[in-house]
């Protein structure tokens, strides 16, 4: 097979991949592949925070490698931060992955 590029060169001859193995190949490097690690978190928030934690705490979001969690009360903020390090080894133990490197515990807001 011959491949033209936008403006009607010839290039090289290319092999065509199929949409699953393109979107395979994307999902195990790059920042597609960091993504899903990170929706990970959510899926198993309650394994990796435990029973407990987790029904008064959640995850919100990642920016620069901090993962965002909102809890209850100043009760359950101590309780995390008590909890960080242990939360942050199951994360790499779900995720399988170093991309969460530490934990910002926040009150939710109460409106």
């Amino acid at each position: 097979m011959i491949a033209f590029d936008c403006i009607g060169g010839i290039v090289a001859k290319k092999e065509i991949e199929s949409i699953g193995e393109v979107l395979a190949a994307l999902s195990q490097q790059g920042p597609l592949a960091v993504r899903l690690r990170h929706a990970l978190i959510w899926k198993h928030w309650e394994s990796i925070a435990g029973a407990e934690l987790a029904r008064f705490g959640a995850p919100l979001g990642v920016r620069d490698g901090t993962l965002y969690v909102e809890v209850a009360g100043p009760v359950w903020m101590h309780r995390y931060a008590y909890a960080k390090q242990a939360i942050l080894d199951q994360i790499i133990v779900v995720t399988q992955g170093r991309d969460i490197e530490d934990l910002f515990i926040r009150l939710k807001y109460e409106e």
